[in-house]
């Protein structure tokens, strides 16, 4: 099944990156053909066997790709929003998700739902039926009475999911897109959904509500209040959604320990451990207690909503499970792979989910590198083979058992990260090395933790007091899992903010690791073959030859099959580790060193406000210039220094009093730590400039090392050199008094105006000459009360590319008609990033490229100066 998965994953792959938009009669149709042709011609039929499989793989992902019913939402709705009304039935509970606010430290509710549409009336339209489904949102908490079957009538605003604001943020459009959902319909308040659902009542509630319900209720018998550890406790062992929100998960996620809230193969097989034990110790037989395991598990993904990651862990508990019930040899990989087909075939969007792609790195991590590292262990503990054992301490024995027990866990826990470091970095941008020491304390305690609860649920009806004693036993270990997950985060030196790694990376690491697993002569034993210190070797027995089937044709796949496949020393194959090995690192290098070798400027649309990001080449400290309000800072701005892989920031710069520039500067600095802190020496009436700057001098100058500096014209900050204002300027706004930074970046001339108002540009024309403000590339904010980039000084500086950071919201922030207007007489390219998004600049000599986030990109090269409309 191992070459069976990889053809049809091949094939998906094929139809979604390659050619998408096949036909899906012609994909199944030439399936076909190569499966007739196989028949007919036996002696190609390992080679038509797996077209067929490609070609399935393919016609499976455009399937589901494709529109296939006129009514779909897709060619009824395209691109631009709509107010409408649907009707549908809810095709899940809807579940409320708290938000913490940076800036007030209150909680926010968002209720999310997912809505099947029956018909849909445009605004001053008439019901016409349509197929789909809507992601709903609604600002606060739904009352009861809305569940899975409810029939409901909403109105809101129906448009495709955003898409990520800055680069490397998690795409929301694509992970939505993947679950078959197009479309969101913002709901203005709970006020809006009707006040009854038709076939929601309590008495229709369905059935994994009730248990649910029931369920919450018997989990916190005899625990008080509800608090977090509580709520953890639910989201651990139930999958309640909304429990974890983005400040109490960000612990576990930088320590590692985020996975033990995701119903996946740890609960799974946790439970279904507990439930073999338990029935083998009442002396059930093997194919009895099988067929009572397997449908209890499902039973319980059932009850807990059905989560991806839960049906994934059953259907590969299921055929292992199976597969010892049958007592059939049991193979790992065997195993896996025919999960993943199963996955697949139902749907094939699951490749593309993180949590499939991390499921099944990490189980097959277990397979082939866990071994690896078993085989090792007896090295680590054999004791001294010189020392008679009537000699050894005492101590030595009685430690050797639990050096066992931890040793195997770390086993576990390395084979687990090594597997899945690359994968990992490139969803969540983090090398946590904390997360194997806080690994081997938190899984045993969720583990306990889960095991408390499914006793609490087992003696909830028959035995409350012992239910109560289970539940604080979970509550205790699920509050020494918190701390342990705050102390690791907190841990220093144990999680670094790392750049998404990039095929080369990802080739060159696997290969290696692949290289490691690579079978050599007593190196990769199979089980329970590995001799004692005190065993005799046995005598050498001639290898079986390998079965021979088509898959095994393959040389490329034997070293996935290292127990299958008996390494001959002889062979030539292994020579060549070294030099493709070496070949990969100087691809990786030659594409790292590619990649730094240019300029980076990075232009980010804030609420308001705007942050520019500047990477020089050959690893120089970088500079940010502005942050935004705290919520831009928590939710745009750091996830976005996290993905470029800073955990100390090297140079910013706050430009002038507005607090939708500079209203996080206090919290930015208190999370990266800047080496360097520059302010506008021009003083500001505005009290939230004032207050950042008191917090700046009291929190972020020690860790700064008191660098908190104020800078005027003339003074040079790296490559940039300040132009405006003077230490001397009096401005009555400001916007007038905002920096002004010009630097030459790769041979690019860039000007950076920030919110400069009217006044300040004609200072800006009266000090210098023309030719110190001649650019290429300009960047401008929407000054409050007058206009940007007037035309004398556009005159003079006569760009190539001009970039607007203007944003939808507030409404004030967006470009006015007339603007854009006279921009566009002047015929120059101006991009505004209210309607693509970030911009990102790659500036080196003879190359300046510019890339959007919808997907622009442009090229662009010096020109002659501009004239003016008209002249």
């Amino acid at each position: 099944m191992v070459m069976v998965a990889l053809l049809h994953g091949a094939g998906i792959l094929l139809a979604s990156r390659v050619v998408p938009g096949c036909p899906v009669p012609l994909l199944l149709l030439a399936s076909l053909g190569a499966i007739v042709l196989g028949v007919c011609a036996p002696r190609h039929g390992s080679w038509l066997l797996a077209a067929a499989l490609l070609l399935a793989g393919a016609a499976n992902q455009s399937r589901h790709q494709a529109v296939l019913s006129p009514l779909d939402l897709r060619p009824l709705l395209g691109e631009d929003p709509h107010l409408a009304t649907v009707r549908g039935r809810l095709a899940e509970t809807p579940y409320a998700r708290r938000h913490r606010q940076p800036d007030t430290l209150t909680d926010r509710w968002r209720t999310v739902g997912e809505l099947e549409v029956e018909a849909i009336r445009l605004q001053d339209g008439s019901w016409q039926p349509a197929t789909g489904h809507l992601l709903t949102q609604t600002p606060g908490r739904l009352g009861p009475g809305y569940f899975t079957g409810a029939r409901v009538e909403l109105t809101g605003v129906i448009a495709p999911p955003a898409r990520p604001a800055v680069p490397a943020q998690f795409d929301y459009h694509a992970h939505l897109a993947g679950l078959g959902i197009h479309y969101q319909l913002a709901i203005g308040s709970t006020n809006d959904w009707p006040a009854a659902a038709r076939g929601g009542p309590a008495h229709t509630q369905p059935l994994a509500d009730r248990f649910m319900d029931w369920a919450r209720h018997t989990l916190a018998r005899g625990l008080g209040e509800e608090d977090a550890i509580l709520q953890l406790l639910w989201a651990m062992t139930l999958g309640w959604k909304s429990a974890l929100s983005q400040d109490l998960a960000e612990p576990f996620m930088r320590s590692g320990t985020m996975h033990v809230f995701a119903i996946s193969g740890l609960h799974i097989a946790l439970i279904a451990a507990l439930l073999v034990a338990v029935l083998r110790a009442l002396r059930t037989p093997r194919r009895v207690c099988g067929a009572l395991v397997i449908p209890l598990l499902w039973a319980y993904t059932g009850v807990t909503g059905w989560q991806a990651s839960a049906i994934r862990s059953t259907i590969m508990s299921s055929v292992l499970l199976a597969g010892w019930t049958f007592q059939r040899p049991s193979d790992l990989l065997n195993s896996l792979a025919a999960a993943a087909m199963l996955i697949l075939v139902w749907d094939p969007q699951q490749l593309f989910q993180a949590s499939f792609q991390l499921s099944f790195t990490v189980v097959l991590s277990l397979a082939l590198i866990q071994p690896r590292l078993e085989a090792m262990r007896p090295g680590w503990l054999a004791p001294d083979p010189l020392l008679p054992a009537a000699l050894r301490p005492r101590w030595h024995r009685w430690l050797r058992l639990p050096a066992e027990q931890v040793l195997g866990s770390l086993e576990v826990s390395l084979a687990a990260w090594l597997g899945s470091l690359p994968v990992l970095a490139h969803y969540f941008h983090l090398l946590s090395l904390i997360s194997l020491p806080a690994n081997l304390l938190a899984v045993p305690l969720s583990s306990a933790a889960l095991a408390c609860n499914m006793g609490s649920l087992a003696t909830g009806e028959i035995c409350p007091g012992a239910s109560v004693l289970l539940n604080h036993c979970a509550w205790l270990c699920m509050w020494l899992m918190v701390h342990v997950s705050d102390v690791a985060a907190q841990f220093p030196g144990g999680v670094w903010n790392i750049q998404p790694p990039g095929w080369p990376t990802f080739l060159l690491y696997y290969c290696s690791l692949a290289a490691w697993l690579w079978p050599g002569p007593g190196l990769m034993p199979g089980p329970h073959s590995t001799p004692g210190p005190a065993q005799a070797p046995a005598p050498p027995t001639p290898a079986p030859s390998p079965p021979r089937s088509w898959a095994l044709q393959w040389p490329w796949l034997q070293p996935a099959l290292p127990r299958r496949l008996p390494s001959d020393p002889t062979d030539g194959s292994r020579g060549l580790r070294l030099p493709v090995l070496l070949l990969l690192a100087a691809v990786w290098l030659a594409a790292h060193v590619e990649g730094h070798a240019s300029h980076q400027l990075t232009v980010l649309s804030l609420s308001g406000g705007e942050a520019i990001h500047h990477r020089p080449p050959r690893w120089q400290s970088e500079l940010l210039v502005d942050c935004g309000n705290p919520r831009d800072e928590e939710f745009i701005l750091k996830p976005f220094l996290r993905a470029e892989g800073i955990n100390r920031l090297g140079v910013f710069v706050l430009t002038h009093g507005d607090t939708h520039n500079i209203g996080g500067a206090g919290l930015l600095a208190g999370q990266f730590h800047p080496r360097s802190i520059l302010h506008n020496a021009a003083s500001f009436r505005s009290k939230i400039y004032r207050e950042q700057l008191a917090i700046l001098r009291r929190d972020a100058a020690p860790a700064a090392a008191g660098s908190l500096q104020a800078i005027a014209a003339g003074d040079r900050v790296g490559p940039w050199t300040v132009l405006h204002p003077a230490a001397s300027s009096r401005f009555t706004r400001a916007d007038d008094a905002a920096l002004v930074l010009f630097g030459t970046l790769g041979g690019c001339r860039v000007l950076l105006l920030s919110d400069l108002g009217e006044a300040g540009q004609n200072r800006l024309l009266s000090i210098h000459p023309p030719e110190q403000l001649r650019a290429d590339i300009v960047v401008t904010g929407l000054p409050s009360t007058s206009k940007p980039l007037v035309d004398p000084l556009l005159a003079l500086v006569s760009p190539s590319l001009i970039i607007v950071t203007d944003s939808l919201y507030p409404a004030t922030q967006r470009t006015p008609v007339a603007t854009r207007d006279r921009l566009a007489a002047w015929e120059v390219p101006v991009l505004y990033t209210r309607e693509i998004g970030a911009v990102q600049l790659s500036l080196r000599p003879g190359r300046w490229e510019v890339r959007a986030g919808d997907g622009l990109r442009l090229y662009l090269h010096p020109r002659e100066p501009r004239r003016q409309p008209g002249s």
